[in-house]
């Protein structure tokens, strides 16, 4: 006789959206499964990490943390699985591209538009050439370009990235 036998086990879909009813994250996005419970540290562990757009995770019934990044812009969504289920999950960034193009530049770096209590920015991070053309969260933000010999080319404060 033929026996059916759950394991307890399901699939978890995940696709990303720039922002509610706009663009989808293209192919390349690193879309994570973390286990749904914080470490003592406050951390998420990383179970696996996928680049295809939708991602499908086959896991185990049970609760988790799905975290998408593209570019700089991140998010995380919980789910919870249940066993023998499919979980379609939509992740919205909240996000969209900051362009900027300066002739002569060697770098960018980009930092957080506001300052901490301290009076500093937190450095979010350096791209390199003529132009920066990444996806960010909406925010502000502050973006050094350098030129030839480190020379300050631009300095924009707080330019304000909005999603549609």
């Amino acid at each position: 006789a033929e026996q059916k036998m759950s394991l307890g086990a399901g699939v978890i879909e995940v696709s990303a959206m720039f922002s509610e009813g706009g663009q989808a994250v293209p192919e390349g996005a690193a879309i994570e499964l973390h286990k749904g419970e914080a470490n003592l540290d406050g951390k998420y562990e990383n179970i696996t990490t996928d680049y295809a757009a939708p991602s499908r995770f086959k896991a185990p019934a049970g609760k988790y943390l799905v975290v998408v990044t593209r570019d700089y812009a991140t998010a995380s969504t919980p789910v919870e699985l249940a066993s023998g289920g499919l979980q379609k999950v939509v992740v919205n960034l909240n996000a969209g591209y900051l362009n900027v193009k300066a002739a002569g530049a060697t770098s960018f770096v980009i930092f957080s538009g506001d300052k901490d209590l301290s009076g500093e920015r937190k450095n979010l991070g350096t791209e390199y050439g003529e132009e920066l053309n990444k996806a960010f969260n909406a925010g502000s933000y502050h973006v050094v370009v350098y030129g030839a010999g480190d020379a300050v080319l631009v300095c924009r404060s707080h330019r304000k990235l909005w999603t549609r």
